[in-house]
């Protein structure tokens, strides 16, 4: 049995250095729901409503956008209007009960997707488990066992995940997980069957590593959020690992975008900064633990870059560039390019029009973004509360 890399993680980038960020097309943020620095579980319209660390976001093809409120144990609505209600769940109550409305329980809900028949689909990660809600609010378990933690493969009831984060779903009603403590991405396909489909097998101290490959040769760190392309490939936010990974549906992994820090080995240690973030293609790029992406109708990504506290975008080409934020600066200020300010962005969504939808952990907050252009004369329609 061999032992891992011990690693220490520094947030700061080493002293001197400075971001390099491109805001060729800079979009501008607004507070959708919720207000900065004001964390509750009040429904409400625009800023009256108030969530609890949110994690996850979707967006339905009507323009609704759902929360997955990982402080309040709850799925929450926001229509485009601002209006939140709650879906399902119990804010202050958790657990792992399937049921209507509040009669359901969830345990630290982190991600959330939309499926092709408007169904929902959360990465309910304390419990361990994929849920399904409904339109109305009605919640099942779709895979895994609560309070069961592991890595089993196999018929949805039996199989299980650990701290899974994020889901996507492609346009059959397949399910990827970011299965981000087991290191892998799993997919449930429509019969129920749980596959994984990279990452590896073997004790959870082997796992975490850095490596291109099929399936099970792939090593990914801590993979956070996942996005399904219409040809079905998967990209990953590879979050400790500072990059952007690709899976095919073959289960080739590449990596899309960013920069490798570490070049682990079985035993040993290792320290390093965080790199300072630098817009670019390809391995040229630099993240700073990227948690969140979602793809548009082009095939561009975006990232929420957690760490650098910006929003980025990556073409099909695997140019990368800035949309909002700055560089390691926090703050929960709307505005336009780097006069925007996020406090620990995380979850992505992207409309049909190809506005971004951003969860604001520690701002409490949902902010939506638009390209700069329409900025001027749509910002109040945007946020009129």
């Amino acid at each position: 049995m061999g032992a891992r890399a011990q690693v220490t993680f520094i947030s700061e980038p080493p002293a001197g250095a400075r971001p390099q960020l491109n805001y060729a097309t800079p979009y501008t943020f607004s507070t959708l729901a919720g207000e900065a620095g004001n964390a509750g579980s009040a429904d409400g319209i625009g800023r009256a409503a108030r969530f609890q660390n949110p994690n996850g976001v979707a967006v339905d093809s009507a323009g609704n956008v759902y929360v997955a409120d990982w402080g309040n144990q709850t799925i929450r609505k926001v229509t485009p209007a601002g209006v939140v209600t709650t879906l399902a769940g119990l804010a202050g109550s958790s657990g792992s009960a399937d049921g209507q409305g509040s009669a359901a329980r969830f345990f630290h809900p982190s991600g959330v997707a939309v499926g092709p028949a408007g169904n929902l689909y959360v990465a309910d990660s304390g419990n361990h488990t994929i849920r399904l809600v409904t339109p109305a609010g009605t919640v099942t378990t779709l895979a895994g066992m609560a309070g069961s933690p592991g890595s089993a493969d196999g018929p949805s009831g039996a199989a299980q995940f650990c701290d899974p984060h994020d889901v996507a779903v492609d346009r059959a009603g397949n399910v990827f997980v970011a299965d981000t403590a087991n290191q892998r991405i799993r997919k449930v396909t429509t019969t129920g069957t749980v596959e994984t489909i990279a990452g590896p097998t073997g004790m959870p101290w082997d796992r975490v590593g850095w490596s291109d490959g099929t399936a099970q040769e792939a090593r990914f760190n801590y993979p956070w959020s996942v996005a399904v392309d219409r040809a079905d490939n998967v990209f990953v936010a590879d979050r400790d690992n500072d990059t952007i990974r690709k899976v095919t549906p073959a289960g080739v992994v590449t990596t899309f975008a960013g920069t490798a820090q570490i070049g682990w080995t079985n035993v040993g240690t290792a320290t390093y900064h965080r790199l300072p973030g630098r817009d670019g293609t390809g391995t040229a790029v630099q993240f700073g633990a990227p948690s969140g992406v979602a793809l548009d109708n082009a095939g561009n990504l975006y990232v929420a870059d957690q760490a650098h506290r910006t929003i980025r975008r990556v073409t099909p080409a695997g140019m990368v560039s800035t949309l909002a934020g700055k560089a390691d600066e926090v703050g929960g200020a709307d505005g336009t390019g780097s006069a925007a300010q996020f406090d620990m962005p995380n979850g992505m969504a992207v409309d049909s029009a190809g506005n971004v939808y951003v969860a604001d952990v520690s701002n409490h907050t949902i902010r939506k973004g638009i390209r700069s252009e329409a900025g001027a004369s749509t910002k109040a329609a945007v946020n009129p509360h």
